[in-house]
């Protein structure tokens, strides 16, 4: 089971929301930085390829990221707390950033809309969901009683806020559980580094598996509206008996 979250972290979940959100690049800067990039691997490079360069690209950042926000451990004293409290929710805030600009980038590569805020937000979702469950070997929405991440794609509003609440919360609690080491000079920026590496290539590795779930729903969705079939917006076919004139 996940951890138990009180007050406190409710609200540093909040906080931890509010600043992923203001944090966020325009979707437009990061399709563009998509094509750039597609542009630059060539036109034989498939999508695979560009995801993989993507998730590479967010990785390289996220572990400068690590290493920066150990660093005020090298002041004795005020560094150090700044670095085990305020330093690591800070690094969770950058990482958050980029991890969903990674999820808006690979989600724009496989065909979804990343320009309205639900698109966002469920980007934000599918990141903080893969980031929780890589930081700490559990399934959140096993936990909170949901079957599978491409659920989300389905949330109301409502339940997609709540949903990040909860998920910032965890974050939030785990990130601060798990912070000695950066009060360690030295050490701390290494492992900082090190562990946000890891951590994005993993959360760009679930990314990616959710989306090809994703892509591959909703292109037997549109299969079957061009076979005549009623589709939902959820993408469930509506099936049909019919009958020929033997009552067949």
């Amino acid at each position: 089971m996940g951890e138990t979250t009180t007050t406190e972290d409710e609200e540093r979940g909040r906080q931890l929301l509010s600043a992923v959100e203001r944090l966020i690049a325009d979707p437009a800067d990061i399709e563009r930085s998509v094509e750039q990039l597609r542009e630059k691997l060539g036109e034989d490079a498939g999508r695979d390829a560009i995801a993989k360069a993507l998730t590479e690209r967010a990785a390289r950042t996220t572990a400068v990221v690590g290493g920066v926000a150990a660093a005020p451990a090298m002041i004795p004293g005020f560094g150090t707390l700044v670095a085990v409290t305020g330093g690591a929710l800070a690094d969770m805030s950058l990482v958050l950033k980029y991890e969903t600009e990674l999820a808006m980038a690979l989600t724009h590569l496989y065909g979804f809309d990343i320009r309205s805020e639900r698109g966002r937000r469920i980007a934000l979702a599918l990141a903080s969901v893969s980031t929780y469950d890589e930081k700490s070997g559990e399934d959140l929405l096993v936990d909170i009683a949901e079957t599978e991440v491409t659920a989300i794609w389905n949330y109301g509003g409502r339940q997609l806020s709540k949903l990040l609440l909860t998920v910032m919360a965890r974050l939030a609690l785990i990130q601060l559980g798990k912070s000695a080491l950066r009060a360690v000079p030295f050490a701390g920026m290494a492992v900082g580094a090190s562990v946000n590496r890891i951590l994005t290539k993993g959360v760009g590795d679930r990314l990616v598996a959710q989306l090809e779930v994703r892509r591959s729903e909703e292109d037997g969705a549109e299969a079957a509206r061009a076979r005549g079939a009623n589709v939902d917006e959820d993408g469930v076919v509506e099936a049909r008996i019919v009958e020929d004139d033997d009552g067949h």
